[in-house]
């Protein structure tokens, strides 16, 4: 199946689903975004999910049955489907990513950030999971508050997995190489860059990345995901890593952030994940 396949899928489901669930509106559950928590019909079966969502038809190629390519590009289809709900594909496409990830680690390249992505993972699952046995007062809070506990991991995560892919240029704590230039979170004519010095923004890490460090594929990748993200949080493209920026900063300053942008960091983690399994087995 190829990706363009899947686009068309999900774009049927998203512009079907009000009358598949009876509500109303072009996209009726697009104010959950700033809830607390994500809507979810994971694990429910319908008409529409069968025919249009990868893990809910037996008859058509599941998630791990795709190319690397695909499942690099797969992050950019699934932000937009975030826009109605998360679904089954997301589930088993960060399941996925995490195991893949995890092997292609296997000889301890970036063990911290690998152990992360198990954690953010395994935190997404205990809040999903309803028949979690609760039996201390500190799991119940593991239950309850995991979404938050993830989004202090999901930043630095990010990070360091940009890191890694632009280790000639810069140190894993931030500081640039000598001879080695991180470009800085800016207009796309007249480029500035950090030289010798140390990188604390998220947004110019991830400019950097789709202007300078990536190919032609993962830089395509990159903008159409940054677009998707604009367009499920209403921000222009050209502002998403710099809102990206921002949120990291509140979330480490103890601000309460909406259950949605613990997904949307979740599929840009896993896209980042699959360039680096793409460049490197």
């Amino acid at each position: 199946m190829t990706y363009t396949d899947i686009i068309k899928r999900y774009t049927h489901y998203v512009n079907n689903f009000s009358n598949e669930v009876g509500t109303f509106g072009e996209e009726p559950t697009a104010e959950r975004l700033q809830e607390k928590g994500n809507y979810s019909l994971i694990g429910i079966s319908t008409p529409l999910s069968r025919k249009c969502l990868l893990e809910n038809n037996s008859d058509s190629p599941g998630i791990r049955d795709l190319s690397t390519e695909t499942l690099s590009l797969l992050a950019v289809a699934l932000t937009r489907l975030l826009r109605i709900q998360i679904a089954d594909d997301h589930i088993e496409y960060w399941d996925y990513t995490t195991e893949r990830i995890s092997e292609w680690d296997n000889s301890s390249r970036i063990p911290s950030l690998v152990l992360n992505i198990k954690l953010i993972n395994d935190l997404r699952r205990i809040k999903q999971t309803e028949n979690t046995e609760r039996d201390s007062e500190s799991l119940e809070r593991v239950v309850q508050y995991g979404p938050t506990v993830s989004l202090y991991l999901v930043y630095p995560t990010l990070e360091g997995l940009i890191k890694y892919i632009c280790r000639e240029d810069i140190e894993m704590n931030g500081e640039v190489k000598k001879g080695g230039k991180i470009r800085k979170l800016g207009p796309k004519s007249d480029p500035e860059y950090y030289e010798e010095e140390k990188v604390s923004s998220i947004g110019s890490l991830l400019w950097h990345l789709e202007m300078e460090e990536g190919d032609d594929i993962e830089r395509t990748a990159l903008k159409e995901m940054r677009k998707k993200i604009g367009e499920l949080w209403d921000i222009d493209e050209d502002c998403v890593y710099g809102w990206i920026g921002s949120n990291r900063n509140e979330s480490v300053h103890g601000t309460e952030r909406p259950g949605t942008e613990y997904s949307t960091m979740m599929n840009l983690i896993c896209l980042v994940s699959w360039i680096i399994i793409q460049r490197e087995t």
